[in-house]
This record gives C-alpha cells, sequence and structure tokens, in this order.
C-alpha cells in the first residue's frame, strides 16, 4: 500500500512535532524548511533554556478572537502527553514553580531530539526552501507545492510557517499569504509580546530601572488588563513581564485607532491611603529628610528623582501614567496576535473548512498564549493533532456525516450536515449535477437549524437550502455546479451561477463542495 504523501511547510516547533506525528501514523512526510537549519526559533525561546510547556492552565492562558479553540487540540495531546513525547525523546524535564525547561537548561537539545526522532522515522527534511506557491497535482496528488528551486507533490498539506514576530530569519510572514491564497481570512496581524512605547521624551530619566509593580491598561477609559511583577523602565516606555502580558491589547487598541493608557502602581502592595500613612511616618520618625530622602530605600534613585519631579507626588506613585503610542517591531516580539481566523479551521483536526487536507498550525493561527511556554505548549497540540489526522485521513462517508464541507467563512454551515449525509445530494455536487433541495424545502431546514442552534440565513437574503449569502451556493433549486465532475484536491476557484430577480449572481467558491469522496 502506497504512503500517504505529506508535505510539511516549516521546521519549526508546531512543524516537527506534526512531521513526528504523521510519521509515527504512516505517512510519508516531507519538511520544507526556508532557513539553513530546522528549529531556529525553538533555540531562541526561554533566553535559550527553552520554557517547553506550564503545568499551570489558567483561563486566560490563549488569546484570540476565539481563545476557546485551543480545547480539542489539548484534549487530543495534552500538556501531560507533551512531558511523556518529550521523555521518550530524551528531554528530562526540570519543574521550576510549573515553569518546565529541559534539565540540560539547552534550547538546543530540544531541537536535537526532534531532529533525531525525525531521522529515525525516515522524516525527510530539505532546509533552504522557500515555498513560492501552492497548486492543484496533476499526477494523482492533492497539492504541487512549489519552491524557487524544486516542486513537491503531496496528499496533505500542513502550514506551520509560524508568524512574523522574532528577528530570526524566515520569520517573514510568508505562511499569511499561501494561507490567503488558499481562500483564508487573516486576522489583522500585530507584535505580542514586546515592550510599549509612549507618549513623550521624557524617559531617559529611568532608563535601566527594574522595580515592582502593577501596571493597568485602559482602553478608551475602560479597563482592559491588569498585570504585576518586575516592571522595567525604559527610553521609550515601558517593558517587562507583566507589559508583555497585555501588550496585545495595547497594541490592538492603538492601531485601531482607541486610545490606550498605562496606570502605574509602583506601590501595589499597599492601598493608597496606606501610602500616605507611610510617607507620614517616615516624615515623622526622620524629619530632617527631605521629599527625596524620604523615598529612599523604597525605589530605586532613578526612580525616585522621576516621582518627585511629578505635582502630586501620592498620585505619581499610586497611579503614574502613560499613553501608549506603539510597540516595538515584529523582530523584537516574542509572538504575533492575529492570523489565520480560527472560525476557518476544524477544532479537532486542524483541517482547513475550505482545502481539505489542508492543516494550518501554531504560530500561524489567531491564537496567541502569554508568557510562560504556552505559546510553544500551543505548538506541540496543534501540530500533533493536524500529523496525526494528516497521516489518516478519516473515511469518507464519516467526513460528510460529521462535517459537510459546504460552510462559509463564518463556519456555520450552507448545508445543513443532516440533509447532507447521503449520496443524493453529496453525489450530485460531486459530480456537477443539478442540485435537488432535500424535502421539506426551506421552511422544514429552517426549523432543523433552529431546533440545533444553528444560524440561520439572513431574512429577504434569497439564501436558501444549500445556499449561503455572498459566496457559496452549494445546492438548492435552480442550483448547477459548473467545471465538470469535482476534483478534491483542486484549490482554484471554481465559478457558481443561479438567476435571481436583480439578474445573473456569481459566486466564487474558496471551498470544496463536499467532503465525500475524497
Amino acid at each position: 500500500m502506497k504512503k500517504r504523501q505529506v508535505v510539511i511547510i516549516g521546521a519549526g516547533a508546531s512543524g516537527m512535532t506534526a512531521a513526528i506525528m504523521a510519521a509515527r501514523n504512516g505517512a510519508a512526510v516531507t519538511v520544507l524548511e526556508q532557513n539553513e537549519k530546522p528549529g531556529k526559533k525553538i533555540c531562541a525561546t526561554g533566553n535559550g533554556k527553552c520554557n517547553f510547556s506550564n503545568l499551570a492552565m489558567p483561563e486566560d492562558a490563549y488569546r484570540g478572537r476565539h481563545p476557546e479553540f485551543v480545547k480539542d487540540a489539548f484534549e487530543r495531546f495534552s500538556v501531560k502527553d507533551t512531558v511523556e513525547f518529550f521523555k521518550e525523546l530524551g528531554i528530562f524535564p526540570l519543574d521550576r514553580n510549573g515553569y518546565l525547561y529541559p534539565r540540560s537548561n539547552q534550547a538546543q537539545r530540544v531541537v536535537d531530539v526532534l531532529c533525531m526522532e525525525a531521522s529515525h522515522l525516515g522524516v525527510k527534511i530539505k532546509t533552504n526552501e522557500q515555498v513560492t506557491a501552492i497548486e492543484p497535482a496533476r499526477n494523482g496528488n492533492n497539492f504541487q507545492i512549489l519552491t524557487k528551486g524544486w516542486h513537491y507533490e503531496a496528499d496533505a498539506l500542513i502550514l506551520a510557517n509560524g508568524s512574523k514576530a522574532s528577528s530570526i530569519s524566515g520569520s517573514d510572514g510568508s505562511g499569511y499569504e499561501l494561507a490567503k491564497s488558499l481562500g483564508h481570512h487573516i486576522i489583522p496581524v500585530y507584535p505580542a509580546l514586546t515592550a510599549l512605547k509612549c507618549k513623550g521624551n521624557s524617559y531617559k530619566g529611568w532608563a535601566g530601572v527594574r522595580t515592582e509593580g502593577r501596571i493597568s491598561l485602559l482602553v478608551d477609559n475602560e479597563l482592559c488588563s491588569c498585570q504585576q511583577g518586575e516592571l522595567q523602565l525604559t527610553e521609550y516606555g515601558i517593558s517587562g513581564i507583566p507589559v508583555f502580558q497585555l501588550s496585545r491589547y495595547a497594541i490592538c487598541a492603538v492601531k485601531t485607532g482607541k486610545k490606550a493608557v498605562l496606570k502605574i502602581n509602583f506601590l501595589p502592595e499597599c492601598t493608597v491611603d496606606e501610602v500616605k500613612e507611610l510617607l507620614h511616618q517616615r516624615k515623622k520618625d526622620c524629619p530632617y529628610k527631605n521629599e527625596k530622602e524620604l523615598l529612599t530605600g523604597l525605589f530605586p534613585e532613578k526612580l525616585i528623582n522621576v516621582l518627585t519631579s511629578q505635582k502630586n507626588l501620592i498620585s505619581a506613585i499610586t497611579e503614574y501614567t502613560l499613553e501608549v503610542t506603539d510597540g516595538l517591531s515584529f523582530s523584537q516580539a516574542q509572538v504575533c496576535s492575529g492570523g489565520v481566523d480560527t472560525s476557518e479551521i476544524v477544532n479537532e483536526t486542524l483541517e482547513s473548512r475550505f482545502c481539505p487536507n489542508v492543516y494550518i498550525v501554531g504560530e500561524l493561527l489567531d491564537i496567541d498564549g502569554t508568557c510562560g511556554g504556552y505559546n510553544l505548549q500551543w505548538a506541540w497540540s496543534s501540530g500533533a493533532a493536524a500529523g496525526i489526522h494528516a497521516a489518516k485521513p478519516a473515511e469518507p462517508a464519516e467526513r460528510c456525516g460529521q462535517r459537510c464541507a459546504c460552510q462559509d467563512r463564518r463556519g456555520f454551515a450552507a448545508v445543513d450536515p443532516a440533509l447532507c449525509a447521503g449520496a443524493a445530494v453529496c453525489g450530485a455536487l460531486r459530480t456537477g449535477a443539478v442540485g435537488v433541495p432535500p424535502a421539506g424545502g426551506r421552511a422544514a431546514l429552517v426549523q432543523r437549524r433552529a431546533a440545533a442552534g444553528q444560524r440561520q440565513p439572513p431574512a429577504g437574503s434569497g439564501a436558501g437550502p444549500g445556499q449561503r449569502r455572498g459566496g457559496l451556493l452549494a445546492a438548492g433549486a435552480g442550483a448547477v455546479v459548473f467545471g465538470g465532475r469535482y476534483r478534491g484536491q483542486a484549490l482554484l476557484a471554481e465559478r457558481l451561477h443561479t438567476q435571481s430577480k436583480r439578474g445573473l449572481r456569481h459566486f466564487r467558491q474558496h471551498q470544496p463542495l463536499c467532503l465525500m469522496g475524497m
């Protein structure tokens, strides 16, 4: 039996995990990496020590428009599975208050064991290969992946290109363009887990200071996030882990024309009244001290100079205000916010809803984690889920029964899966025949969707069974599929036409009509 050919673009954390899992499940795997060696970004994580996961999993560990998207992948490949996976490969985990590191404290060793396992499984890693385009294959496979010097054919394709974040070469955002070429929508991409630039040019006086504090972000005067820990004061604004944790919200706000303001409490262990009482008592104990001298022992000298230069010392200590103007560049960010819209991806498998046998994983998706190993954990989990499913495609009947591919960009079905379980509809669509609406018509469909909690076509839109407004007309009265026989591997858009009161309407299809028969 011929092995299923799986091509993975990107040899980072998610790509290497996907390669290993696909190979373990019987696939012939090729990884295309545009750098000269795999795993360069892994080597830079955790200051070269690689915080590869975290035993704690708070509810706000992941962000994005749909942060709950990560749940299914984590059920497939959990933190516990990650620890066991790396133990098998030779990485002994070091637990530092829940933060997991390799016992060697060397990120390179994580890359080494991944490469060793991939080599053992027969995975081919092609370096210095920059993918330029993805096209339908001509020789029986689903895809042809073009690079600057060669082409590769695949039954399944996994996009693991990573984001634009990092100064590591290859972090160029090329994966977004490949995903767009397959019909996917990209949520605007901004730097995240990075320092923030603030309005004004008077920060040189406190540059280099490290101090404990609590920082709150207000977006258009509404509290958005609050973090506490060691702050790093810079000549352009502010940095440190607490700033990183809320930076994605601040940068998104600024980029969308909203006002982002930071309020810093340099003495968070005390209330405002307690701060007043503390300074009063210090003056009482040492009446000979001036204002600056009263703060000696509480704050670093540079910060004292800044605080005492403000009109109100108490407000300066408890609510120092900064206005955010921007974040640092992509090259200075750890991850990105935004990416491929997760409503266009199947939660359990990481498969595209538009292009069967295409999987999108890791940082390329609109999912970003907080500091502490969460982004690497997402890479391992999403890569593992995609690799497993790419190697072993589901049976056609099961795939159609679970999720007919006729879904729009918002993730709700254009053809009710309950109505598309048999060959009467799916077979017709596959062969290019006229789609026949199921018994009961629109009214019955609306009732069935309401019972299932599904969204309805907009009133008055003309959308009936098998049709979504503004894009896909999959099946319905008068609907004709043009273009001859259905080819599951075809990624190029087909034209569908229907008559309406307003004349001939054109719909461009960016997804296959049905997953049956793949």
